[in-house]
C-alpha cells in the first residue's frame, strides 16, 4: 500500500486485525472431542479451541453480529485492504500471524508446553505440540498457510525425500485427519493417549475441579496454566528466578470462553494454596443496599470490598516511592494524621466501612461518564460525622477566608446536608472542584458541585434505583467482592453516530477507494446497537481461590472504537507553504535576466548545495527475540545433536538475515503467489560533456 496518511493507515490496520481475527471457537463450529486427551496431564501451559462457525442471521449478541450483512461488508473490505498490503510486500509479522490464526481458527485445535519429570526409564525432558484437526480440508489449509509460514514448517517429516535441517527441532506430520507440529517427538505419546484415553488433561484433578466451578465442560476455548512443584532445568531459570516463582508453583488457573444465548461469557478460576486463603480470611461481599443508592440509568458502576486502612497504606506507599531518596517509610501517613489531627486506626477505620463505589449517570450530569460519584460506606454514622466535621474544620482553619485567597473551602446546605467544596485558582487542576458530603450511609465525593447537588436530589427523591432494574436481576451477583457494570449500548448510541462526520477525510482517499474502502462502509448505529448488551464483571472468593466472570466483553468494542476515531487528529491540509522543494533544488524561484548586454548569465562554477544533506539509511534494528532464540534451541536440543550444529548457525540466527537474503526470500514468496517480479530499471549513462 502506498504511503497514505500514516496515522489513519495504522489505526485502520489495527481495527481490521481486531475485527478479522475474531474469537476462538465463537460462534460455535466444528469440535474435536479428543482435544483434552491430546494434551498431557503434565502440561504447564495449554490452549484448546473449537472451530469457528458462520454465526446466526438475526441472532443475538456476537452470533448475530458476525452474520449481519452490514457488519460483514465492512469487515470484508478491511480484510481486502490488509490482503492487498500483504501482496505488495509491506505486511509485518503481526499481519502474517493474524492471517495464520484466521485460517486455523476455522478448525478445532490445541497446543501445549509440558515438562515430563525424570523416571527410572527416562531422563527429564520438554515436550510441546500444536495440533489442528481440519478433517478433509487439510491439503487446502496447508496451501492457505504457505504464503504466511516458512516453507520448512510445512515439510512432512514422514514424506520421502530430503528434509530441511530445521525439521530436527520442529517436526511436522500429517496423521489421519490432523496436522501436528511438535518439539521433543511428542506424537508417540499423543497416539498412546488417544488409543488408551488415559493420561490426558481431562483426567487431571485440579483441571476437573476448576472446570466444574466454571461450568466449562462445553467451553468453546480454554487456557490452562500450572507450574510444576519442581521447576525444570531451562535456560534463564536462575536461582533468583526460581526463588521468585517458587511461591506460585502450586497454583493453577483455568480460563474459559463460551457462548450463552448468543452472548460471550469469559470466566477464569484461580486455585491457590490453602495457607494463603487462611491468611486472608473469609472475604466480605458487597451489601445489597449498595445498589439502592445508585440511579437506575447509571452508565457504569464499579463496586468493591477492600479494607480502608489497607487502601490508605497502599496509596501513601505509592506516593512515597515518588519522593526523593532518604525519605522515611510511613512518615507521609503520620504527617497526614498530624495535619488533620486524627488517628486513622482509632478514628477513621472503625467509623467507615469497606465498600467502595464509583458510578456515573446521565440524570446526575454524567451523560458520557463525565460526572462520577465516589462513595465509601459508613459503619457508625455518629462517630463518622464527628471525624468528618473535625477534618473539615481543620481544613477551614488553615485556609484564608478572604477575597484574595487562591485556595479556599466553601460550604453550603443542599437537601438538608452540608456540602464542602474545595476550590483553587493556582492549582494545575483548577478546572476540578472536589466536593465532600457525609450522609447517614456513605461519604460522597464528586469532581464538581453540580454533580453533588444532582446526586443529593436523587437520594432525597423517590426515583428508580439500580437495584430495581429487571434486566440486572441475573447480572449482579449477591456473593461477590467486586462488581463492574457498563452500559455499552447507551454509550454506542451516543458516540457511534458522530464518527461518520470525522472519518470522512481519513477514508475517502484515492488509495483506499482502489481497495473498495470509503466512509460509506462504516456500519450504522442500528447495526451496532442491536447486538450490544450491558457488560458485567465480578470477582468472587471461593473455598479454593477466586473466580472472575465477564459477560458481553465485546460490547465494549464499539464505544472504544468510536472514541478512538473521534480522538484521531485530522490529517494536515496540503498548502503551498507545506510543499517542500525536491532534493538539490533551491528554496526560492529565481528568474535569470542575463547581463546588461543582453547575453545569458555565465554558469556558476559552484554546484547547487542540496537542501537536505544526504545521509545513508541506518541499519535495520535487530529483533529483540533473536538474542534468546539460540539459548532456546540449546535448551530443547539433546547434547549429541547440539554438537553437530556449528556456532556460525547460532551467530547467523542472532544477527538476522542480510538484505540480499531478504530479497531472495521475498522473490520466493512472490513466485508461490504468482506475482511477477518487477523489471529491473536499466541505468541511464551519464551524458558526455562537449569538448
Amino acid at each position: 500500500m502506498s504511503e497514505w496518511m500514516p496515522l489513519a493507515a495504522d489505526w485502520w490496520q489495527k481495527l481490521a486485525l481486531f475485527l478479522s481475527v475474531g474469537l476462538p471457537g465463537l460462534p460455535t463450529g466444528s469440535v474435536d472431542p479428543q482435544q483434552l486427551t491430546i494434551i498431557p496431564q503434565e502440561a504447564m501451559i495449554a490452549v484448546s479451541w473449537d472451530g469457528r462457525g458462520p454465526g446466526t442471521l438475526n441472532g443475538q449478541g456476537f452470533d448475530g453480529a458476525i452474520a449481519d450483512p452490514e457488519i460483514q461488508r465492512a469487515i470484508a473490505a478491511l480484510q481486502t485492504g490488509l490482503a492487498q498490503t500483504s501482496e505488495e510486500g509491506a505486511a509485518s509479522a503481526t499481519d502474517h500471524i493474524a492471517a495464520v490464526w484466521q485460517q486455523i481458527s476455522h478448525y478445532p485445535g490445541c497446543g501445549y508446553v509440558a515438562f515430563q519429570p525424570a523416571t527410572q526409564q527416562s531422563p527429564p525432558r520438554w515436550e510441546a505440540a500444536i495440533v489442528i484437526s481440519p478433517g478433509p480440508d487439510g491439503p487446502a489449509l496447508l496451501e492457505q498457510l504457505r504464503p504466511h509460514a516458512p516453507a520448512w514448517l510445512l515439510v512432512d517429516a514422514n514424506a520421502p525425500g530430503p528434509k530441511p535441517f530445521t525439521t530436527g527441532l520442529v517436526k511436522f506430520q500429517q496423521i489421519d485427519s490432523r496436522l501436528i507440529w511438535s518439539v521433543g517427538d511428542a506424537w508417540p505419546r499423543i497416539a498412546q493417549r488417544l488409543a488408551t484415553g488415559a493420561g490426558g488433561l481431562a483426567t487431571q484433578s485440579d483441571f476437573q475441579g476448576l472446570s466444574a466451578a466454571l461450568h466449562a465442560e462445553s467451553a468453546a476455548a480454554r487456557v490452562w496454566i500450572r507450574l510444576p512443584e519442581v521447576l525444570p532445568p531451562a535456560v534463564g531459570v536462575s536461582a533468583p528466578v526460581r526463588e521468585f516463582v517458587a511461591p506460585f508453583t502450586s497454583w493453577s488457573a483455568l480460563l474459559s470462553l463460551q457462548s450463552e444465548q448468543g452472548h460471550v461469557v469469559a470466566r477464569a478460576a484461580l486455585k491457590c494454596p490453602p495457607a494463603i486463603l487462611a491468611q486472608r480470611g473469609p472475604a466480605a461481599t458487597i451489601p445489597p443496599k449498595t445498589w439502592t443508592r445508585i440511579p437506575a440509568d447509571a452508565l457504569y458502576v464499579a463496586a468493591m470490598e477492600c479494607d480502608l486502612e489497607t487502601v490508605l497504606q497502599t496509596a501513601t506507599a505509592i506516593v512515597e516511592r515518588q519522593l526523593p531518596p532518604g525519605h522515611q517509610a510511613g512518615s507521609l501517613l503520620r504527617r497526614l494524621e498530624t495535619e488533620l489531627g486524627i488517628d486513622i486506626a482509632r478514628d477513621v477505620a472503625p467509623s467507615f466501612g469497606d465498600t467502595w463505589v464509583v458510578s456515573s449517570s446521565p440524570s446526575t450530569g454524567g451523560a458520557l461518564g463525565l460526572g462520577p460519584v465516589f462513595s465509601l460506606s459508613v459503619t457508625y454514622p455518629q462517630q463518622a460525622e464527628t471525624t468528618f466535621m473535625h477534618v473539615m474544620k481543620r481544613l477551614q482553619s488553615v485556609m484564608a477566608d478572604d477575597a484574595d485567597a487562591t485556595t479556599w473551602l466553601k460550604s453550603e446546605r443542599v437537601e438538608g446536608r452540608t456540602v464542602y467544596c474545595l476550590q483553587s485558582t493556582e492549582s494545575p487542576w483548577h478546572h476540578v472542584a472536589p466536593c465532600f458530603c457525609l450522609t447517614e450511609h456513605e461519604l460522597l465525593v464528586t469532581l464538581q458541585p453540580q454533580t453533588m447537588r444532582a446526586h443529593l436530589r436523587f437520594l432525597s427523591e423517590s426515583r428508580p434505583n439500580f437495584a430495581e432494574r429487571d434486566d440486572l436481576a441475573r447480572k449482579i451477583s449477591g456473593a461477590s467482592t467486586a462488581e463492574f457494570y457498563l452500559d455499552g449500548r447507551a454509550l454506542t448510541s451516543v458516540l457511534w453516530p458522530m464518527v461518520p462526520f470525522v472519518i470522512g477525510q481519513q477514508l475517502n482517499q484515492p488509495e483506499l477507494r482502489q481497495l473498495g474502502i470509503d466512509a460509506s462502509l462504516w456500519p450504522s448505529t442500528s447495526a451496532m446497537v442491536r447486538y450490544s448488551a450491558p457488560t458485567t464483571a465480578r470477582l468472587q472468593q471461593t473455598d479454593f481461590g477466586w473466580i472472575v466472570e465477564c459477560k458481553n466483553p465485546l460490547s465494549l468494542a464499539p464505544p472504544l472504537i468510536a472514541a478512538a476515531a473521534l480522538l484521531t487528529p485530522p490529517a494536515p491540509a496540503m498548502t503551498p507553504d507545506s510543499i517542500k522543494p525536491e532534493l538539490g533544488q533551491p528554496m526560492e524561484l529565481t528568474i535569470d535576466l542575463g547581463t546588461a548586454e543582453g547575453q545569458p548569465s555565465p554558469t556558476p562554477d559552484t554546484q547547487v548545495v542540496p537542501a537536505v544533506a544526504e545521509t545513508p539509511n541506518p541499519p535495520a534494528p535487530r529483533n529483540a527475540w533473536r538474542s534468546w532464540v539460540p539459548g532456546l534451541i540449546r535448551a530443547v536440543t539433546p547434547d549429541d545433536v547440539e554438537m553437530l550444529i556449528p556456532n556460525e548457525a547460532f551467530e547467523s540466527i542472532e544477527a538476522g538475515p542480510s538484505e540480499e537474503r531478504l530479497q531472495r526470500r521475498q522473490a520466493r514468496r512472490n513466485a508461490r503467489r504468482g506475482i511477477a517480479e518487477p523489471a529491473t530499471p536499466t541505468p541511464i549513462p551519464a551524458p558526455t560533456p562537449n569538448p
